[in-house]
């Protein structure tokens, strides 16, 4: 490595970034909730989630996907997504239009927001595997006895959110009035 504090080899490009969680339940609470929209214009829910508790205190788990709306094909066709379904029961809400989708309240109010995540681990570039392999999938463990994980360095994947203990509504405890306008 040159004396360059900024410059980088081809190991530090290799899979994920090293620092992967665990594969566990974590409580995090939510910051910086944003909006985008994927590439065929739907929007989705953006945001870092800040561990509460345990080793990994203070660490963050980041979610870059949670699809809004129902899915146009696929085996969910017509159906909220399930990752997007277990996440708007974990923040309480029952029906009418979430916040961040057009006509709901906007995605800042989830920021202070407590929610349990099931974080996976994930391995990108896997030798003789077409996608990624996820540590929750059947195949993981066979994939994993071949040695093919050998020298990839696990990304976090979030999965299915739960309620957490420690909920105290949208935005938290300070957060509870927070103009819901468009939960329905």
């Amino acid at each position: 490595m040159a004396d360059n504090e900024w410059a980088v080899d081809e190991d530090d490009l290799k899979g994920g970034t090293g620092s992967a969680k665990p594969p566990k339940n974590y409580t995090v609470k939510i910051e910086e909730a944003a909006v985008d929209k994927d590439k065929n214009k739907r929007p989705y829910i953006k945001f870092r989630g800040k561990i509460q508790y345990g080793e990994h205190k203070g660490g963050y788990l980041f979610e870059n996907y949670l699809p809004l709306g129902r899915d146009k094909d696929g085996k969910n066709a017509g159906k909220v997504n399930p990752r997007t379904a277990s996440f708007l029961k974990a923040i309480g809400h029952k029906q009418g239009v979430p916040p961040g989708a057009p006509g709901g309240a906007d995605v800042s109010v989830l920021n202070g927001t407590v929610v349990d995540v099931k974080n996976e681990n994930e391995y990108r570039d896997v030798p003789g595997e077409q996608y990624p392999v996820r540590t929750w999938e059947k195949r993981f463990k066979e994939v994993e006895a071949s040695g093919a994980l050998k020298g990839i360095k696990p990304m976090d994947s979030l999965g299915f959110y739960s309620l957490s203990d420690d909920f105290e509504g949208i935005g938290g405890a300070d957060e509870n009035s927070a103009d819901t306008d468009g939960w329905g």
